[in-house]
């Protein structure tokens, strides 16, 4: 990240979504691997670039990531100490979506972070939720490194390779 840009997050529609969501998990797939059953009730939040002496006009903003926030419980068979552990409220996270060219510059840790903020300051959520994922194997040691923690067994979902990964607040 340069030192005239910064990353700015904020709530966004699900249409929104859509563009990281097809370039970085779904570029070959057709258009029905970027929606999940229950999109319309999540919320969804976007990060883009903003350059330190303004704001960029609506019509220029490009979204660089994307996440969506859905109140789901934890997964049935899950390891210690997760296994034992039934957290009131669960915060499941998907479509966690950042640009190629944007990674490795700190935009997803930094919506991985406000997506913690927004679970750890929720009425509804607070201290001692779960927040969850079922993430891409390829992708793990980088939650690992952000304090998340696998909770769970390795599994497939057509030819991707996923693990449970969860934070405790």
């Amino acid at each position: 990240m340069g030192s005239s840009q910064e990353v700015r997050v904020e709530q966004i529609t699900l249409a929104e979504t859509y563009p990281a969501r097809r370039a970085v998990l779904y570029p070959n797939g057709p258009d029905a691997k970027i929606h999940v059953p229950s999109d319309e009730e999540g919320t969804h939040f976007g990060a883009w670039i903003q350059r330190r002496d303004g704001d960029r006009p609506a019509s220029e903003k490009e979204i660089v990531v994307t996440i969506s926030l859905f109140r789901e419980p934890l997964p049935h068979h899950l390891t210690p100490p997760f296994s034992s552990y039934n957290p009131v409220q669960t915060l499941r996270f998907r479509k966690f979506a950042c640009l190629k060219q944007h990674q490795g510059h700190g935009f997803g840790a930094k919506v991985l972070q406000h997506v913690f903020d927004f679970a750890r300051l929720d009425p509804e959520l607070g201290p001692g939720s779960v927040v969850w994922c079922d993430a891409r194997r390829s992708t793990q040691e980088w939650y690992l490194r952000r304090g998340m923690r696998t909770i769970g067994e390795g599994f497939l979902k057509g030819d991707i390779e996923y693990i449970v990964m969860g934070i405790q607040l």
